[in-house]
């Protein structure tokens, strides 16, 4: 099914919460992660930002299996809504990311594999104000990106970013489709020591 342009979130008339989108383990969903210069004083849930709960949210891996993998094809483009209902109103920019999956199971994968990016919004408005309107997320509800037309098939969690004072992130999976069959991944080779 060709799907030009998709929102993930959890908006009622679209399906259940987090159809697409792994749910996190943390008590206040809408919350983003925050790290700590001081984490043995006061670290926040029991991340730390090398562990697993930086990649996909706080125990999202737990809701993996449960989740529907959403079909798109290669130059579509894919969004992530924020889930609380308000914009973006704090200054920074987004970024998304894909890694593909081991063995196309992306509901088995935890995102530990290699991430290239696909986009990255930062100032749209040269003569906005730097604390507000001048980056491209300023009031907008959701981050985006297109799918490079050459990604080839297989299934690929996506990861959404808007940096600011703290991050917010999230995960999506795609099981990614076109006519493309032996265009090598972007980025470097893995290192085998």
């Amino acid at each position: 099914m060709k799907l030009s342009s998709f929102i993930i979130g959890s908006i009622a008339a679209q399906g259940p919460a987090y159809r697409y989108v792994r749910e996190s383990t943390r008590k206040t969903k809408y919350n983003p992660i925050k790290f700590s210069s001081n984490p043995a004083a006061d670290l926040r849930d029991g991340s730390t930002i090398d562990g697993p709960d930086s990649r996909c949210n706080q125990g999202a891996f737990s809701s993996a299996g449960r989740t529907s993998v959403l079909t798109v094809n290669a130059g579509d483009e894919i969004r992530l809504c924020l889930a609380t209902g308000g914009n973006f109103g704090h200054p920074g920019p987004s970024l998304v990311y894909l890694s593909r999956a081991p063995n196309n199971n992306v509901r088995g994968y935890d995102g530990s594999g290699d991430w290239f990016k696909i986009s990255y919004q930062g100032v749209c408005n040269q003569g906005g104000d730097m604390k507000t309107n001048a980056w491209c997320s300023s009031g907008k509800n959701y981050v985006a990106a297109r799918v490079p037309r050459n990604t080839p098939n297989g299934e690929d969690l996506a990861r959404f970013e808007h940096i600011e004072p703290w991050s917010h992130d999230g995960y999506a999976k795609f099981s990614i489709y076109g006519n493309n069959k032996n265009f090598p991944m972007p980025g470097p080779s893995v290192w085998s020591g």
